[in-house]
């Protein structure tokens, strides 16, 4: 059988067993907090950078020649020497598809338009 000291001995290295895992999990927890937050933040960095790339693209197309002579030519009509105007009616640049979609949608606010006030309040509440 164990003496008295012995099993004194023993508790006592089975509490510093324990103490030190439990050192060990919580040092090892804080890392990995530190870890986690360092990496929420260049996360963020990189979407701040490439935020500010978009940015700075922006700038440089907004400042440029090219969009200063466009802005001039759709808002002031101006026009360099030696240009021709083109002028495309709105009706030429809609695929068949699109004029269709555009008529019907037409017909349908005609025919809105065209009912009595008592029908509108009934399509509109009923559906019919």
């Amino acid at each position: 059988m164990l003496s008295k000291q012995t099993k004194i001995v023993l508790a006592l290295e089975l509490l510093f067993a324990f103490y030190m895992i439990l050192s060990i999990t919580m040092s090892e927890f804080e890392i990995y907090k530190v870890e986690k937050y360092i990496m929420e933040y260049e996360q963020q960095n990189l979407e701040i950078s490439l935020e500010n790339q978009s940015l700075l693209d922006l700038l440089d197309y907004y400042s440029s020649p090219e969009y200063r002579d466009k802005i001039a030519k759709q808002n002031l009509g101006l026009v360099l020497p030696g240009e021709k105007v083109l002028v495309i009616p709105e009706s030429h640049s809609l695929t068949d598809s699109q004029r269709f979609e555009k008529s019907l949608a037409l017909e349908k606010q005609q025919f809105f338009v065209d009912q009595p006030n008592y029908k509108k309040w009934l399509i509109y509440f009923f559906g019919y």
